[in-house]
């Protein structure tokens, strides 16, 4: 009885597939609840240890797309247990690379908004103290500067696995 339940098919795929699906689905739920506490519980008690402060900006930064990575990665798994249509699956490798592409940029994105913000604008507790690199009017040009930068690069790499050719 169970097994041809089991072996019943629905859009080509057997209900066995479907619950794998669904199980791996569920497993990165949890994955990404147990990546949330490591960072949160593990990483930053370990990091401000430490006298150095990249550390903690670098755990900061990664903390939030590396756990959209672990969803990307947990839907990336499950399509490999279904049976589903060529054109489909063609789409969704090209959402999977641009959703990879869209995390790291804004990996990116974070981690040098975290960094420029603590070098140029070092916090101390009396104004007169703080001895900033560049000219705190020049700051905020230099840092959309960079981050433009970053989007373009990013926006040409998304082009690029579009299947467009962007070099002439």
């Amino acid at each position: 009885m169970i097994k041809e339940i089991l072996t019943y098919t629905v859009f080509g795929n057997t209900i066995f597939n479907l619950l794998f699906f669904v199980l791996i689905l569920v497993g990165t739920y949890w994955a990404t609840k147990l990546v949330y506490f490591m960072f949160k519980k593990i990483f930053r008690v370990l990091t401000s240890r430490t006298k150095s402060n990249l550390d903690d900006l670098l755990v900061e930064a990664l903390e939030k797309p590396f756990s959209y990575l672990v969803v990307i990665g947990g839907f990336y798994l499950s399509k490999e247990v279904l049976v589903l249509n060529e054109t489909f699956l063609n789409y969704y490798d090209k959402i999977f690379q641009i959703s990879i592409i869209l995390i790291i940029v804004w990996f990116v994105l974070r981690i040098v908004d975290s960094i420029m913000l603590n070098s140029f604008h070092p916090k101390t507790k009396d104004a007169s103290d703080r001895k900033l690199k560049i000219d705190e009017t020049a700051y905020p040009i230099f840092s959309k500067l960079v981050k433009f930068a970053i989007l373009v690069i990013a926006f040409l790499l998304i082009i690029q696995n579009l299947g467009y050719e962007i070099t002439s």
